[in-house]
C-alpha cells in the first residue's frame, strides 16, 4: 500500500504556505514559497508517496488546482466558509490554516467544494 502525504495549501496571490503530514498526523514539512506553477510542482514532487492536496476555493484556486494535477497530486477544494467554521481558532495565521486544511483532509472531514472551470 502506497504511503499518502496530506498537504494543506493556504494560497494567496503573492504567497503559498504549505503543510505536509503523514496518515498519522506527523508533520513531514511546512514551508512558504511563491505562487508559481514551478514552485508548487517542485514542492509536491519532492514529497513522499501519493499526494492529496487541500486548498480553499478562493479567487485564485484554479491556478493552484491545475498545478497540483500537473504534479500528479489529487487536489481537493474546500468550501472556505464551512472550513472556517470547523477550524476556527484564536491563533489564526497562514501556517495554522495550512495545517488545518491538511488535518481535515487527512481525517476525511474537509467540507468540499466542487471544482467548476471558470
Amino acid at each position: 500500500m502506497e504511503r499518502i502525504t496530506y498537504v494543506g495549501l493556504d494560497v494567496h496571490k503573492s504567497l503559498v504556505v504549505a503543510t505536509a503530514m503523514d496518515s498519522m498526523g506527523n508533520w513531514i514539512d511546512q514551508r512558504k514559497f511563491g505562487p508559481t506553477d514551478r514552485e508548487l510542482i517542485e514542492y509536491l514532487t519532492g514529497l513522499p508517496g501519493e499526494k492529496h492536496v487541500a486548498l480553499e476555493a478562493t479567487t485564485v484556486w484554479e491556478h493552484f488546482y491545475e498545478a497540483a494535477l500537473k504534479a500528479g497530486a489529487l487536489p481537493v477544494l474546500s468550501n472556505p466558509l464551512k472550513t472556517r467554521l470547523i477550524a476556527e481558532t484564536s491563533l489564526k495565521n497562514d501556517r495554522v490554516d495550512s495545517e488545518a486544511l491538511a488535518t481535515l483532509l487527512r481525517l476525511n472531514a474537509l467540507p468540499q467544494a466542487c471544482p467548476v472551470p471558470l
